[in-house]
């Protein structure tokens, strides 16, 4: 079964804890405001190293660069 880079994203997305968060196009919008949609970022660790890595260290991931 292959899944697909949304669905990977939404397992992510939730591996990370984020919980206000919402689809906008290819990108998950994190919410950081007290009410839904107020503030936040994008979030794609599929495309953004700085995203990747730190979903890595969120989920205590062995990083070896050999």
């Amino acid at each position: 079964m292959t899944m697909t880079d949304l669905e990977m994203l939404e397992y992510a997305v939730k591996a990370a804890g984020y919980l206000n968060w919402s689809w906008v196009e290819n990108y998950i919008f994190v919410e950081t405001g007290s009410s839904r949609g107020a503030m936040g970022y994008y979030w794609n660790p599929l495309t953004d190293s700085k995203d990747a890595l730190e979903l890595a260290i969120q989920l205590n991931i062995l990083i070896n660069p050999d």
